[in-house]
């Protein structure tokens, strides 16, 4: 079915009452969309045909043969007379290729899908353009002779050509690319950036030179909409609208109330728009209803997207529809948190209370655990006498029925609530300040002293404290603290190190070497040094002595000594490092005279003093670091 036939019971009417004025074909078109326009000259144009009103945007690099405008990208794309495809900057005017067709085209606009269609501008090609890449897809002939492109639009769908020589085309680019000649437009004398803004009746906008044209779609005939638009007009090229929606007569709308906050969640819905039908889908896989203002319930929680589509089935007024999303809440049970706090010094018998609570619509209810009840919000309460109370409240939502319960106990006494504070430890040397803060109170410490507070070394404290008949007293034990030292390591052998483990009590070391580890190997001799802290923080600072061995075992004789007691050179002593070591002396006629483990003698034998003589000996002994037996033998003279 062609235009001509759908639109017969619309259009005619329309023609009707357009034809007796300007005035009035300029009211039909109050809603239209602006348009932009381009010229011969590469002129850039916004244009509002219901104001017949210009603004100059930018003066393109390349003047182009058609324009077409995406909205949704807001680039403006251009097929121009030098035969390239390409932008134009709205704001800095340039132009920028994106490609040069094989062929040369002349009209540009997208479809109602968006896909963007160009032709020829010699022969009767249709093709699909890329306008990314600029890349040209061939749909074909268009199957009518003669056709030679000036400009194509859409309408309900369908596409139309219009021809240099005012022929009007109906086009099909889908299927069998099929044209109908529809005829010849009247009025203008050449007819380009054909525009199609509005919904029903559906208006069809056309530039000849510096005018602006309103085409009849039924007739053909084209009526002057804006004479004389653009002075500067050489010639107008192109048109496209700066949105493809169009406008409608019939507008959706609405909004809706509330009737239940709870799940499950009932609205009301007020239809704010036009129309004599409605179609409703509330997005919850319920059925569609048709009323006006339908009331609906929402089974469970969640964000479900209202449609509403509004038709009228008088004359053109059209479809529309309008999309609200709503949000049903589940129910939330409400929450409850409060402290208690005693009021004063024991034997008041008053609380303090602060409460806090989330929810809505709530009803508070306290049960003070003296019998007391109170319903409302509460600060404090005041008992009789001392004792143990369990405080509880009840919030209640009174719309969704969801309630806590949460309890708090109190322990109100005429004793004091006395604390030093828990046992500690203190490291050496280190004293500590307890006190108690309890106003008007006198005190009596075990040390004597009568403040409330008193600086302590390590031992055990109490303190009584009184404030009227209040009576409260505390004991603190403070230990001492003090870390591990490291004994020396047992020697070592030449070549071989020593390891040496940090006592379990050290936390953390410092070892002289700048090691930090709890285990180290040393195997320079001497004197090393180490700092250490235990788990108290408490520290200690200390050192340890490593001693070598060598590799074998040294020992040093004399040859002589003179044992007259002038304390010089008066024993025969062997000196060194052995181990198992064993002297034996004998006199020249091979008697033994001493034999000990002791290197030493002093020249006596069997009690008597020495005499001058040679002596002959023999020491046999080992070492750690070296495992085989060592025997000598030498002489020593004992000298007067």
């Amino acid at each position: 079915m062609t235009l001509r036939a759908k639109m017969i019971g619309c259009v005619f009417a329309w023609v009707r009452l357009t034809l007796l004025l300007l005035g009035l074909v300029r009211a039909l078109i109050g809603n239209a969309q602006q348009i932009y326009v381009s010229t011969a000259s590469g002129a850039i144009f916004l244009c509002d045909p219901s104001t017949c009103s210009s603004t100059f945007v930018c003066q393109a690099g390349q003047a182009p043969f058609d324009i077409a405008y995406d909205p949704a990208t807001s680039t403006m794309y251009a097929v121009t007379n030098q035969g390239q495809f390409g932008t134009i900057d709205l704001v800095g005017g340039t132009f920028s290729a994106i490609s040069s067709p094989p062929v040369v085209l002349n009209a540009l606009a997208f479809s109602p899908t968006g896909e963007l269609f160009t032709a020829s501008e010699e022969g009767d090609s249709l093709y699909t353009l890329d306008p990314g890449t600029g890349a040209l897809t061939n749909l074909g002939s268009m199957n009518f002779p003669g056709i030679s492109g000036g400009d194509f639009w859409w309408v309900d769908g369908q596409m139309y050509l219009s021809t240099y020589g005012l022929e009007v085309v109906q086009v099909d680019p889908i299927t069998t690319m099929n044209s109908v000649l529809l005829g010849s437009a009247t009025g203008p004398t050449t007819l380009y950036g054909m525009v199609t803004i509005g919904a029903c009746p559906t208006q069809v906008i056309c530039t000849s030179l510096d005018d602006l044209y309103l085409m009849d779609m039924e007739t053909l005939e084209c009526t002057v909409l804006c004479a004389d638009l653009l002075p500067l007009f050489s010639e107008a090229t192109g048109a496209a609208p700066v949105s493809n929606s169009g406008s409608s007569v019939l507008q959706a709308s609405f909004s809706y109330e509330p009737i239940s906050p709870c799940t499950p969640g009932t609205i009301q819905l007020q239809n704010l728009g036009g129309g004599t039908f409605w179609t409703w889908d509330f997005g919850d896989g319920s059925p569609v209803v048709t009323t006006e203002a339908p009331i609906h319930t929402y089974a469970g929680p969640g964000s479900y997207e209202i449609t509403l589509v509004a038709s009228d089935t008088g004359a053109c007024a059209g479809v529309d529809t309008a999309v609200q999303v709503v949000e049903i809440d589940d129910v939330v049970e409400p929450t409850a948190e409060f402290t208690i706090t005693p009021e004063g010094p024991c034997g008041t018998n008053g609380i303090e209370i602060d409460a806090s609570f989330s929810g809505t619509n709530l009803a508070l209810q306290w049960n003070m655990g003296d019998g007391t009840s109170v319903a409302g919000p509460v600060s404090g309460h005041t008992y009789t006498a001392p004792g143990n109370f369990t405080v509880t409240v009840v919030v209640t939502d009174t719309v969704c029925g969801g309630s806590v319960s949460v309890s708090r106990n109190v322990v109100l006494s005429d004793q004091l609530a006395i604390d030093l504070g828990p046992d500690t430890v203190l490291c050496e040397g280190d004293e500590l300040t307890i006190e108690v803060s309890e106003p008007g109170a006198s005190f009596t410490w075990n040390t004597g002293a009568t403040d409330p507070g008193i600086t302590v070394t390590p031992g055990t404290y109490w303190v009584q404290v009184e404030v009227g008949n209040c009576l409260g007293s505390d004991t603190i034990h403070i230990g001492s603290s003090i870390p591990s030292s490291l004994p020396d390591p047992s020697p070592i052998c030449f070549g071989d190190s020593a390891r040496l483990q940090a006592p379990t009590d050290w936390n953390t070391v410092v070892w002289s070497t700048g090691d930090t580890s709890a285990v180290i190997h040393i195997s320079e001799p001497g004197i090393h040094g180490y700092f250490a802290t235990n788990s108290a923080g408490c520290s200690t600072e200390g050192s340890f002595s490593l001693v070598v061995l060598p590799a074998e075992a040294t020992l040093y004789a004399p040859n002589a000594f003179t044992p007259n007691g002038d304390g010089i050179n008066d024993m025969f002593r062997i000196e060194g490092h052995a181990d198992e070591a064993r002297l034996t002396i004998f006199d020249r006629w091979g008697e033994e005279v001493f034999a000990s483990e002791e290197l030493i003698w002093d020249g006596s034998f069997k009690g008597a003093p020495p005499k001058e003589d040679v002596f002959v000996y023999t020491l046999s002994y080992s070492s750690a670091c070296s495992p085989s037996r060592i025997s000598h033998v030498g002489h020593v003279t004992v000298l007067p």
